[in-house]
């Protein structure tokens, strides 16, 4: 509001309004319970997210996915290529292959692949993401969430080299 004044500078009439903001503060509020639930789902489950802007080749991570990766938010230049140099040398091809492949088949990008840190360790990563398409059909975004599976890896491994002593020594019995 504001106020009407004389030449004296004597308010002589006060102009205002109200609005009624309450379904408004409402909805803030259900967004901000939404945004927390999905929070604390991905932490329970030790996510974290991305999206890739494919049109203008940016891609965004989260700070658990900066984790899983290795790096720093402030090392990563944000593109595809920056994100393609922390994956394992092995794994590089099929990982881009498979980025191709979904955007052009409008399938799910499902990968699990090995990302290499900078010290040296070798971590291994699952990630599904989505692509959403333009009207006129061209992939203009993938969103999507990665989680950590090195341990589970790792129990996979010492179990399939139990196995084989067990068959070793059973064939040798």
């Amino acid at each position: 509001g504001y106020a009407l004044r004389r030449e004296n500078g004597e308010p002589y009439l006060l102009v205002g309004s109200d609005t009624d903001i309450t379904e408004h503060k409402r909805h803030e509020n259900l967004l901000r319970e939404s945004e927390e639930r999905l929070r604390l789902g991905l932490d329970a489950g030790d996510t974290g997210t991305w999206d890739w802007d494919i049109l203008h080749n940016r891609l965004s991570w989260s700070e658990r996915v900066f984790e899983f990766h290795g790096i720093r938010p402030e090392e990563f230049s944000g593109t595809v290529e920056d994100f393609v140099r922390v994956v394992h040398p092995d794994d590089v091809g099929w990982v881009q292959q498979e980025i191709q492949r979904c955007s052009e088949e409008t399938a799910l990008y499902q990968a699990e692949f090995r990302v290499v840190h900078q010290n040296g360790d070798v971590r291994w990563l699952t990630t599904t993401g989505k692509v959403f398409y333009d009207e006129d059909g061209r992939p203009r975004r993938m969103l999507g969430a990665t989680t950590d599976i090195t341990e589970r890896r790792h129990a996979e491994e010492e179990r399939a080299r139990l196995l084989e002593r067990e068959r070793v020594a059973r064939a040798q019995a």
